[in-house]
């Protein structure tokens, strides 16, 4: 019993045991911390070495890749130099730009050298390049092999980066640049911007030049190129024999040198196209960050042992905070799956703690967590919105290329370089009148059929990279037997290899226009309404015909048929009844002649035939057969009928002269003649006829005009031309008239007198002076209009004319830019030249001008192209009857586009209703004039608009006021 209860006595107390065991583990645990923290900071010291040199690597990487794009781009330059410059230029070219610019080479591009050559190694281009031969000939040798740019590095003996590009010119021509620059830009550039030292190793050599400090002997390796550092080559020196390069190159080595600590290793530059010699090491001072790490790890041992000396009074107490802490971590993670950062922040935000544990690293590394998380997630949030708004913006743009190519008015074709097609547009399968399956896969040249063997020549040259386009017409049949004319243009869209070519061929379908082409060299030289030669052709014919008739000693007869009361059948049932008249007669003129006979409508109800080889009996027949002909034609209605007929004046050539204006007057007199014989019949020129009393009836003319421009009777009406744009009246045409009485006489009663007698000359002067003296009191009245003056054919003769007019302007102040002189396209055509020079001179006063009858008397417009003129005035003749007549329609809109491609304003005269207007219109045609928009009147409109008028009024014309 003693002995059991000394031993109880010798116990020890369980507090003991609870403290000691506390203590061994808190001992344990606090050591086992602390070395965990010192591992951490250690393994965190070696991560930050290892990013710090993948972000140094990757900035030395990204400079040599920078300075090798400045020479590619320098190549680009170059490339586009020798392409725009022929062959034989391309030298001199390139020799200029660089002798005038070597300091930009040196300093603003920083090359130590370039060179420039052609595959054979002759050179285009050298400078400074007597150091480097060596190495442009291998270059030179390599990129003639290889056939890509090549980059190159060497350091013998000094560091130069080389950069040898093949250059393709335009016609197929083999270039290569070699250019080089110095890596001491690099080297400099490194260092400002890592801070750390850059250092460039090449194999030694046997050079007396290097000294002694620069070789490190021990890698046998000299020191090439280094920042400013004088410590490098000894720190390199001294670790040559710690370790060998190689290790370098997988992993960094430190030394201590003088109280620092430094970080070596080596770095592999990229887009090399060798395996280079030279070494690239990179030198950091990392004795802050390690003095750092140290601090760090002796601070982490101190807070040990103080924990450790706290920890047996200070657990218990603290013991609940920490597992608090944990929880409410715990339950905080949960928040950052489902994305509640907001809420997760405000757990985690607590205040800063002087010594702060592993809880509050973790707490703030969740907390640094969240805010990355966060950051992603906004990040994802724009990147998905800003992929989307791509999205719908490819999107949108394909479907505007597939309607652009659908709804283009052409053909799109693309075809390989065997011609197999590719693709083809909508509206290429609709013009063929086929489907996509019949086309694609197909040789294109069975769409240009049997053409001439050129096309199929020029394409293959176009596939083969000798030509880039060409073009060329063709007619194809769709699969309905429909002809199409179509003008091709041929490009080459792909200029890599021959075999990746891609060919786009565009057709536009030209049959409207050629139609119309057709269409208008048969207006030329027809009449439109009766489809019979027009005054030009006869003209031409008839010099033709009195050639022959001197050349082989034959006799003819000239016809001069002039329709009887004409202009009452135009007054009584309208001008499309007159047109009805012109055609039945034309017709029937037609039945009455031989093939070899040439019949023409001369204007108005004037006809001309020739009679080839005959004499004055079978004029004569032929002329009765034509009478009765003209009589058995009845336009009317049964109350009020017309029969037509026509009076005939024959003379005969060469009796009654072989001058063709000569025997136009005698036609024109034995015309009259049998006029005054009752009408209806025919009468062949006599001298012995009564011509005197036509001379007498002349002159008498004359002596009346002559009084009236003494006397100052003429007067001036004005009627509107409306502007189809604004529907507003731009501007007037004076139109003169003669006064006689309370009455006026129209121009076409004495004008043609005034052309014959001279007197027109006169007329125009009075019409120039009096327009302009019009025009300046329209002005003074706040009438801002413009005037359009009719010239007659005879002023471009007038040498006088241009001087006369600059009078005028300066006599009445009118100003220029506000008058428009108008004259007929066969006045203009009769001398092209004169008129030409004519019109120049007139816009240079500030006047415009305005082509006036066109379409009449042309024969192609290639007059239009010469003449400057900035008005065309469309003949009534293709506007009277143009909602109804189809050829007319085509013939205007064809007159609207040309005369719009030469920027020249179309006017449309006898606009007489309200569908004509609206028709024109709808063609784009700029201005309209005639008795729909308004007639001519002594006053100007009340208004500058124009107001449509009932169709009733509109019929009710009188042509005394037609022009």
């Amino acid at each position: 019993m003693v002995k059991h209860h000394q031993i109880r006595s010798r116990f020890i107390s369980l507090k003991w045991k609870i403290v000691f065991l506390l203590s061994i583990v808190l001992l344990v645990t606090n050591s086992f911390l602390a070395s965990i923290s010192s591992t951490q900071i250690k393994s965190q010291f070696n991560d930050n070495r290892e990013f710090s040199k993948l972000r140094q690597t990757h900035e030395l990487n990204g400079l040599i890749r920078n300075s090798y794009s400045e020479l590619e781009n320098i190549a680009s330059i170059i490339q586009i130099i020798i392409s725009s410059s022929h062959r034989s230029d391309a030298k001199n070219t390139l020799h200029r730009i660089f002798d005038e610019n070597t300091l930009v080479l040196d300093a603003e591009w920083g090359l130590d050298f370039i060179s420039i050559q052609y595959s054979n190694s002759s050179r285009l281009y050298e400078w400074e390049t007597e150091d480097h031969e060596e190495v442009i000939s291998s270059l030179h040798d390599l990129v003639t092999k290889e056939l890509h740019p090549i980059h190159w590095l060497s350091c013998n003996p000094e560091c130069i980066q080389y950069l040898a590009t093949p250059i393709l010119t335009s016609d197929g021509t083999d270039i290569i640049m070699i250019t080089g620059r110095t890596l001491t830009d690099i080297v400099q550039r490194y260092e400002i911007l890592t801070g750390s030292s850059l250092i460039i190793l090449s194999p030694e050599t046997k050079s007396l030049d290097i000294s002694s400090d620069r070789k490190i002997r021990n890698w046998g390796y000299e020191l090439s190129l280094a920042t400013s550092n004088k410590n490098n080559g000894q720190i390199l020196d001294r670790i040559s024999y710690q370790t060998s390069i190689s290790r370098l190159d997988s992993r960094h080595t430190h030394i201590a040198e003088t109280g620092d600590f430094y970080e070596i290793y080596s770095v592999s530059p990229e887009k090399l196209d060798q395996e280079s010699t030279v070494k690239f090491i990179i030198i950091n001072n990392i004795t802050d960050a390690t003095n750092l790490m140290m601090k760090n790890i002796d601070l982490i041992h101190l807070y040990a042992i103080l924990g450790f000396v706290l920890s047996e009074t200070l657990l218990l107490l603290y013991l609940w905070l920490p597992v608090s802490r944990i929880k409410s971590l715990t339950s905080t993670l949960p928040l950052l799956s489902s994305g509640k950062y907001a809420q997760a922040r405000e757990r985690l935000h607590s205040k800063q703690k002087i010594f702060p544990d592993e809880i509050d690293a973790l707490s703030e590394s969740t907390l640094d967590l969240n805010s990355k998380l966060e950051t992603l997630n906004q990040d994802l949030e724009n990147h998905t919105k800003k992929l989307e708004t791509q999205r719908d913006a490819l999107l949108l743009e394909r479907d505007f290329n597939t309607d652009l190519l659908d709804t283009a008015q052409a053909i799109i074709i693309t075809h390989d370089v065997s011609g197999t097609i590719i693709s083809i547009n909508n509206y290429g399968l609709s013009l063929c009148e086929c489907d996509e399956s019949n086309l694609l896969g197909k040789d294109i040249e069975k769409l240009f059929g049997n053409e001439d063997t050129g096309i199929y020549r020029s394409l293959e040259s176009l596939r083969n990279g000798i030509e880039t386009h060409f073009n060329h017409e063709n007619t194809i049949t769709t699969n309905n037997d429909k002809h199409i004319c179509l003008s091709w243009y041929h490009s080459r869209v792909s200029h890599t290899s021959t075999d990746d070519a891609i060919i786009l061929s565009i057709g536009l379908d030209m049959t409207a226009r050629h139609q119309a082409e057709e269409r208008l060299g048969w207006i030329a030289d027809h009449d439109p309404l009766t489809k019979l030669s027009n005054r030009r052709r006869f003209q031409i014919e008839f010099d033709r015909v009195l050639d022959e008739s001197k050349r082989y000693q034959r006799n003819g007869a000239l016809l001069f048929i002039d329709l009887d009361h004409f202009k009452l059948v135009n007054d009584t049932h309208g001008h499309h009844i007159g047109d009805q008249l012109l055609k039945s007669v034309a017709n029937s003129m037609r039945n009455a002649t031989r093939q070899s006979d040439i019949l023409a409508r001369l204007g108005g109800d004037e006809f001309a035939m020739i009679i080839p080889d005959t004499n004055a009996a079978n004029a004569q027949k032929v002329a009765r057969k034509i009478m009765y002909n003209l009589n058995r034609i009845h336009i009317g209605e049964d109350n009020n009928r017309y029969r037509a007929s026509g009076s005939i004046g024959i003379t005969l050539f060469p009796e009654h002269g072989v001058d063709p204006q000569i025997l136009m007057g005698n036609a024109d007199i034995a015309m009259y003649m049998a006029k005054q014989n009752g009408r209806g019949v025919c009468h062949i020129y006599n001298d012995d006829d009564h011509a005197r009393e036509i001379i007498s009836n002349r002159m008498e003319w004359k002596q009346r005009i002559d009084v009236a421009l003494e006397n100052d009777e003429f007067t001036l009406f004005y009627q509107p031309i409306l502007n189809l744009a604004n529907n507003k009246v731009s501007h007037y045409e004076a139109l003169i008239r003669l006064r006689d009485g309370d009455s006026v006489i129209p121009p076409g009663a004495f004008i043609p007198h005034a052309e014959q007698t001279g007197q027109i000359i006169d007329i125009d002067r009075w019409v120039i002076h009096n327009s302009l003296k019009s025009l300046k009191e329209f002005h003074d009245e706040k009438r801002l209009v413009s005037i359009s003056i009719n010239l007659s054919g005879r002023v471009v003769d007038d040498p006088n004319i241009i001087s006369y007019i600059k009078e005028c302007i300066v006599q009445t102040q009118a100003n220029p830019s506000n008058v428009i002189f108008e004259i007929t396209e066969t006045a203009a055509v009769a001398d092209i030249s004169a008129a030409r020079s004519l019109m120049l001179e007139i816009a240079e006063l500030g006047c415009k001008f305005s082509l006036d009858d066109f379409g009449v008397g042309f024969s192609s417009f290639y007059y239009l192209k010469q003449l400057p003129v900035d008005y065309v005035k469309i003949d009534g003749t293709f506007i009277k009857n143009l909602t109804t007549d189809s050829a007319d329609q085509v013939f205007v809109k064809a007159l609207r586009d040309v005369a719009s491609g030469m920027n020249k304003h179309t006017i449309a005269e006898f606009v007489e209703d309200h569908d004509t207007l609206m028709l024109l219109k709808s063609y784009g045609i700029n201005y309209a004039q005639g008795y729909h928009v308004g007639k001519p009147s002594k006053e100007l409109l009340g208004c500058d608009t124009f107001e449509q008028k009932d169709v009733e009024t509109e019929q009710l014309t009188s042509n005394i006021f037609r022009n």
